[in-house]
């Protein structure tokens, strides 16, 4: 175990932050808000096509968190599987082609709407990252630590931790909870920093 790790987290509570149930409960949430059947106005239309488009969002930066957070397990303690975490993985991958299926139909709506009214057959695509914060570096120092923890990652974008707790906490930024702990994988953190739309955003 590097001595950057352990100045974090151990790398076994690492290991047992994978035992089930991972994200259960945010999956969960998504499954709920992937409901866009009421949508009846063309704003609604739009308003749900940019709602997908952020579940979208925060399905992949939770895919590519646990990812990071696998193979930092794999590199320092050779595991190759662990107990739950492919149908985690495929859960996720199935919730996010659910909301891109989503996104088409409601897109498709919207076009037949306007054509209807006569209108021009023009549809919104949901922007990527739209809510996302980058007020740091694009990418990442090379020597920073495999695993980053809340005040390393403040300093680092220039925002006070109360904010970007919050923001993690709603995931917008990938992180995760290793025994209470908010930590940061700094593959992660360098995806969503390369992706994400650059703009300031409203200190908490």
């Amino acid at each position: 175990m590097s001595v950057s790790l352990a100045k974090r987290v151990s790398i076994q509570d690492l290991k047992m932050s994978f035992q089930a149930p991972f994200r259960e409960a945010d999956l969960k949430a998504f499954t709920l808000e992937l409901d866009f059947s009421a949508c009846t106005t063309e704003e609604e239309l739009e308003a749900a096509i940019r709602r997908a488009g952020v579940l979208i969002d925060r399905l992949t930066l939770i895919a590519v968190d646990m990812t990071a957070r696998f193979e930092l397990l794999e590199r320092h303690l050779g595991i190759k599987r662990i107990e739950g975490y492919r149908e985690f993985s495929q859960k996720v991958t199935t919730l996010r082609k659910a909301a891109a299926t989503i996104v088409k139909l409601l897109q498709t709506e919207q076009i037949a709407g306007r054509m209807q009214a006569g209108l021009s057959p023009r549809s919104i695509a949901p922007a990527r990252f739209p809510s996302a914060l980058t007020m740091g570096p694009r990418e990442l120092p090379s020597e920073l630590p495999n695993l980053l923890i809340l005040s390393e990652v403040s300093s680092l974008l220039g925002l006070d931790e109360v904010a970007l707790e919050a923001l993690a906490a709603s995931g917008d930024i990938p992180s995760g909870i290793v025994f209470g702990r908010r930590t940061f994988m700094r593959d992660a953190l360098g995806f969503w920093l390369s992706h994400a739309k650059r703009q300031r955003v409203k200190r908490l």
